[in-house]
């Protein structure tokens, strides 16, 4: 069975993505770093990796690379709004789909769901 993975340490936000993956049927693990991310990609089944862009500019890059390197095709970062420019970054370091937050949160359900 496929999973989805959350790269999260805002305990806000990971409620509404839980939310929202439980509306939409969907099952998403969450971790806090991309240290904690490299056991769930070693089994071999995340479909999607949502990036939470706020963390550690580190942590993002190692969180993208390691997905990519893993074969993960869906990965997802969102930012605030005011930070622009850590959109750019994630779109450098591989990330998919780069969305505001607003924006995000409006397409979460179809992400989890696997659709486009």
């Amino acid at each position: 069975m496929s999973e989805n993975v959350a790269v999260i340490t805002d305990l806000i936000f990971r409620s509404r993505i839980e939310l929202a993956a439980r509306a939409a049927g969907a099952a998403v693990a969450t971790v806090t770093s991309a240290r904690g991310l490299a056991p769930r990609l070693a089994e071999g089944n995340v479909r999607l990796v949502i990036v939470d862009l706020d963390l550690p500019e580190d942590d993002v890059t190692a969180a993208i690379d390691a997905a990519r390197a893993a074969g993960v095709e869906r990965i997802v970062a969102y930012y605030p709004h005011v930070q622009k420019d850590l959109a750019e970054r994630a779109k450098t370091a591989g990330a998919t789909l780069v969305l505001p937050r607003s924006a995000f949160v409006a397409q979460l359900p179809e992400l989890l769901a696997g659709d486009p």
